[in-house]
C-alpha cells in the first residue's frame, strides 16, 4: 500500500504512481491511495485521522 497526499511536495503523487508501476511491473501487488489535505508532507502528523480508513482496510 502507498499513501501520497495531493499537497505534499517532498513526495509527489506522480511520482508514487511511478513507483506503483515499477512495482506492479516486477510482480509485486500494491495500490496507491491519494489523500486530499493543505498540509502537504506534514500530513501524516497533523491529520493521522485521515490515513486510519486506509490502514483499516488493508490490515
Amino acid at each position: 500500500m502507498i499513501i501520497s497526499v495531493d499537497s505534499d511536495v517532498c513526495f509527489y503523487p506522480e511520482e508514487q504512481v511511478e513507483f506503483e508501476n515499477l512495482l506492479k511491473e516486477n510482480g509485486i501487488k500494491t495500490s496507491v491511495k491519494v489523500i486530499n489535505s493543505t498540509k502537504g508532507h506534514d500530513c501524516f502528523l497533523l491529520e493521522p485521522e485521515l490515513f486510519e480508513k486506509e490502514f483499516q482496510n488493508f490490515i
